[in-house]
């Protein structure tokens, strides 16, 4: 070997270990980039009506808490023979069910074997995935606020009757009565 190439030798390793820690200090931005992109919803992901794609698991967090805030402000009204009353859903225990949906939402595409992510991103493609927030009720409650509220709109029957008025007879019609059937007004709700 000349001496060119022999000066050249010594630097070969200083070089690759160079070149070597370059790699991992890029590969380590890009694993850093690909984890804070890991942490977010799929695109095209929704949880109820609430389009949470692209978000993080706590603005997930923060969007279907304040969905759920407006469900519970929503105010219902009971109607029964021309009288109503309104309730809120809150006070008639009106909840979300399904307490894991950010969970499944940040799985869209992450969890299961290779094929399952590979067809949930190609799924996502072609249409939303939407993960239902069905709404529960706390039957001990509703039923007590129904029961309150049905004094409100329940009428009581009036028999038919006669007074007399200067020496006559007049007929006094009745009237039928409603009352509210607080088992099948919880019922309603439920299926509703």
């Amino acid at each position: 070997m000349n001496n060119i190439s022999k000066k050249w030798m010594k630097w070969i390793p200083l070089f690759t270990l160079a070149a070597l820690c370059i790699g991992f200090a890029g590969g380590g931005a890009a694993t850093k980039a690909e984890t804070a992109e890991n942490h977010k919803i799929a695109d095209g992901v929704y949880i109820g009506n609430v389009y949470v794609g692209g978000m993080t698991e706590e603005e997930a967090v923060d969007a279907i808490s304040a969905y759920a805030q407006s469900v519970d402000d929503a105010v219902l009204t009971l109607n029964a023979n021309g009288k109503s009353v309104e309730v809120s859903a809150q006070e008639l225990g009106i909840t979300f069910q399904n307490t894991n949906a950010v969970q499944e939402a940040l799985a869209v595409g992450r969890n299961g074997n290779l094929i399952k992510r590979y067809k949930d991103k190609k799924d996502l493609e072609h249409g939303s995935k939407v993960f239902e927030l069905p709404l529960g009720l706390n039957e001990t409650a509703a039923m007590e606020v129904l029961t309150a509220k049905a004094e409100k709109l329940n009428n009581e029957a009036v028999d038919n009757g006669l007074i007399r008025e200067n020496g006559q007879f007049q007929f006094i019609e009745g009237s039928s009565g409603v009352e509210v059937n607080v088992e099948k007004s919880l019922m309603t709700i439920e299926d509703t």
